[in-house]
Formats: structure tokens, C-alpha cells, sequence
């Protein structure tokens, strides 16, 4: 017998639209994550592997693991840009930049929501920020991104192999 037993639903959407051919992709991912059961607490602030409202990897800005809840739901917009196309050391590589929005909300699934877990008012956390891409090959992508959020002080940096999404 498992200490916890629960279950995980998550339906994740992701497109990708773009705008100018091989230079400029609007990039769109919606998640909604839902835990069922006995959920040990550590899995209420995560979804897949990580940060659900927070880090580098859900909503830039927002620390990680602050908020915690049963039903997470958040997304990102994020357009991506390459500026100059290189060769060096025989390899090809493409630096870009990259604009975004990322939202979310989480909710405990409990009677009496708990403002401090789920966040007070509408409960919504986002962060704004820009970013630098560097991609060698077809799909290898280091990025470097800064974001405000009004739930951090001053902003969030990330620096991350691949991209959110």
C-alpha cells in the first residue's frame, strides 16, 4: 500500500502561429491541472514536474512553490524573434529574443478557500518579461529570461536549456 493514494488529470494545449516565416512565431500554451484523493502536499504547488504558479518553467515572475492548491490553471503567450542567423565552430546557431505574458490561478478545492495558499481577490498571478534565445541545430535552445511580477520584488531571472514550451 502507497502513504498517499490520488490521481492527476492535466490537459495541456500548445500552438504556435507564424507570423513571419522562419523570423517570428507567436508561441500559446494553456494548462489545466487537476489532483483527486489523498494528495500529499508537496504535489498541491506542482504539475508534471514542476512549479505550477511560479518559476521558470509556468509563470515567470512569480517565485516558485509559493502558492498551493488542487486545481491549477495558467497559461503563456510568448512571441518569439530571431534576430541574426551564425555560424561558428562549424555549427549554425540563431539568437532571437523573446516577449511574454504568462497567467495563472490556483485553487485549493477546499469549502473555505485559504487566501494565503490561492492568493486573495480574483486569485490571479502573472508576469511580464522578455528574454534572449540562443538555439544551435534544430532543437537544442538556451534561454536567459527577465520578468516582473506584482507577487516578487524586484523581478524573476531565469536561465534554463529549452523552451517553456
Amino acid at each position: 500500500m502507497f502513504p498517499y493514494e490520488y490521481e492527476q488529470a492535466t490537459v495541456t494545449a500548445r500552438f504556435y502561429v507564424p507570423l513571419i516565416e522562419k523570423r517570428m512565431t507567436l508561441a500559446i500554451r494553456g494548462v489545466y491541472d487537476q489532483l483527486f484523493g489523498d494528495v500529499p502536499f508537496y504535489e498541491l504547488s506542482r504539475y508534471e514536474d514542476t512549479s505550477a504558479i511560479g518559476g521558470g518553467m509556468a509563470i515567470r515572475g512569480v517565485p516558485s512553490y509559493r502558492y498551493y492548491g488542487r486545481i491549477k490553471a495558467f497559461g503563456n503567450i510568448e512571441l518569439r524573434t530571431a534576430v541574426t542567423r551564425f555560424d561558428f565552430w562549424d555549427r549554425k546557431f540563431k539568437l532571437g529574443i523573446a516577449t511574454f505574458v504568462d497567467a495563472g490561478r490556483m485553487w485549493t478545492g477546499e469549502p473555505n478557500p485559504d487566501p494565503a495558499l490561492e492568493g486573495s481577490g480574483l486569485g490571479l498571478h502573472y508576469g511580464v518579461g522578455t528574454g534572449l534565445r540562443l538555439q544551435q541545430g534544430k532543437a537544442f535552445v538556451v534561454r536567459a529570461d527577465v520578468a516582473w511580477s506584482p507577487d516578487a520584488r524586484p523581478i524573476g531571472g531565469y536561465v534554463m536549456a529549452d523552451e517553456i514550451f
